[in-house]
């Protein structure tokens, strides 16, 4: 029986391959570089893990969902590896905190926030929401102007998830099932044939190539996915739009940091992650503990998107001057909101990369079949991409949208699980077809 193959063994691919593999199918997840990544829209220690939305948001379910979706992957690694795992390996719980401007910021309508003061009654203890300065000083200890308001977000398992750790437990667990991860492929064509699927295979290690068959593919390789389907679903590449973006990794200078007070640093920890909803959509959270103890704090900008001209170089690109100094500026202006006086010379810069955002039209996901060129849908070919920067918090979520629908399964009889589906599904991918094909 030729197996199915998934493409890319980032976030997307990996948790699609173990919900495969857990429903008992035979699977090789590929992925092109070496089990220690690099680079990639993977790549690094921390993503923002966040629930807040109103009622029926599909973003807030990917993530709830996916928190039982890990905590099964974790029970089912610890009953093959007795308590060799926990979802602190994955996760680490903190408060989110929301900056924004009511009614001004563009960046609202990406989170649902147009109805801020509503969010907080349903949901009880978990939520605390500070409408004015006075009220922000009080709750969060946070010195505002009157024109910010404040959500702070507190559940179990908001906070930051792992990327790396996620994907090396993904990994060992599709090991265990009896299934494969293979690493250093490169997939350099695939290809529709009468039996299925033919993929022509690069190992990079041997530097040797291969021609396998499949019974099934999904192709979750991130911004590559437009020329992975070059043959088969060429479509795909008007629908997803690669952008580069930039990460800067800062750190307050020791020196300063080590003056503090055990109480200061408590409260360093507890003011992030944060998602400042102005235009450019400020973001931070504390990537990892360097090797001196300090925190370091990733720092991007959600909207502050560059057109790609050389997608396998573009990892590569130095940030700018301008792309330091604004992150710089963002975090200290932070900083100075939660009582920490400092000035630019107490931060300084640790690193940085380019990454890349795949976008789709609404900036909304897609977990669908691959269109035929006659515009039929084809049963055994998947596609989860277009992730558009929002994925990594629903990564295992997504995963089991992928896996359902290349089985020909229903899935949960769940309403929001069926509302999602539709929303990252075929009937949303017929609409973006049918407004391309319009034009």
């Amino acid at each position: 029986m030729k197996p199915t193959i998934v493409i890319g063994g980032g976030l997307m691919g990996s948790a699609t391959a173990w919900q495969l593999a857990l429903q008992g199918e035979s699977v090789i997840l590929l992925e092109q570089q070496d089990s220690i990544y690099t680079s990639g829209s993977s790549f690094g220690e921390s993503r923002i893990s966040r629930s807040l939305g109103p009622q029926d948001d599909i973003f807030a379910y990917l993530q709830i969902q996916g928190i039982s979706e890990t905590q099964q992957l974790i029970d089912f690694l610890n009953e093959k590896e007795p308590n060799a795992h926990s979802m602190e390996d994955i996760y680490r719980t903190s408060p989110v905190t929301y900056l924004f401007y009511p009614k001004t910021s563009e960046g609202i309508a990406v989170f649902n926030l147009d109805k801020a003061d509503t969010l907080a009654q349903p949901s009880g203890d978990s939520i605390a929401f500070a409408p004015d300065s006075k009220t922000a000083k009080r709750k969060f200890g946070l010195n505002l102007s009157d024109s910010l308001q404040t959500i702070r977000e507190y559940r179990k398992y908001s906070g930051t998830i792992n990327p790396r750790a996620l994907i090396e437990k993904l990994h060992r667990a599709i090991s265990l099932t009896g299934n494969e991860v293979r690493y250093n492929r490169k997939v350099k064509q695939l290809k529709r044939t009468d039996q299925g699927y033919q993929l022509a295979i690069f190992d990079a290690k041997n530097q040797t190539e291969v021609v396998i068959e499949a019974s099934r593919i999904v192709a979750a390789a991130g911004p590559y996915n437009g020329r992975l389907l070059n043959d088969i679903a060429p479509v795909i590449d008007q629908l997803i739009t690669p952008k580069r973006l930039f990460l800067a990794f800062l750190k307050i200078k020791p020196t300063v940091y080590n003056r503090w007070s055990d109480e200061q640093k408590s409260k360093l920890l507890a003011g992030y992650p944060i998602i400042k909803l102005h235009d450019e959509l400020f973001y931070s959270m504390i990537e990892q503990f360097d090797t001196d103890e300090v925190p370091i704090l990733k720092v991007g900008g959600h909207f502050k998107r560059a057109p790609i001209s050389d997608l396998d170089n573009v990892w590569k690109l130095s940030l700018s001057n301008e792309e330091m100094e604004w992150s710089i500026h963002e975090t200290i202006e932070y900083l100075q909101m939660n009582d920490f006086n400092l000035q630019k010379e107490d931060i300084e810069f640790h690193s940085g990369y380019s990454c890349v955002y795949s976008l789709t039209k609404t900036e909304v996901p897609y977990a669908v079949n691959l269109p035929f060129p006659d515009g039929s849908f084809d049963q055994n070919a998947v596609l989860v991409g277009g992730m558009s920067g929002v994925g990594a918090k629903g990564t295992m979520t997504y995963g089991l949208l992928a896996a359902n629908l290349l089985l020909g399964e229903d899935g949960p009889n769940d309403r929001m699980y069926q509302l999602t589906s539709r929303a990252l599904g075929n009937e949303r991918l017929q609409a973006d077809l049918d407004e391309l094909n319009s034009k």
